[in-house]
């Protein structure tokens, strides 16, 4: 959770690299005609980076944690 109810936005490299992903997800799905390998792929990739995302929210986690001892 944010401190004092501040959202902290997305830099702006991580919404670039999120587009760019997101395109080639789409790209690849028409250029080899699978739609089904269109939702898999970018279903597989939203559960990949939000996996990275509850990672990145542990390691600060445990950074705010060892400043406190």
């Amino acid at each position: 959770m944010s401190r004092n109810g501040q959202r902290r936005e997305i830099p702006a490299p991580v919404g670039v690299i999120l587009i760019v992903a997101l395109v080639g997800v789409v790209v690849y799905g028409f250029l080899t005609g699978r739609i089904f390998a269109l939702a898999v792929s970018a279903i597989g990739l939203g559960v990949s980076l939000y996996g990275l995302h509850l990672f990145y929210r542990l390691v600060v986690a445990v950074e705010r944690i060892a400043e406190k001892l």
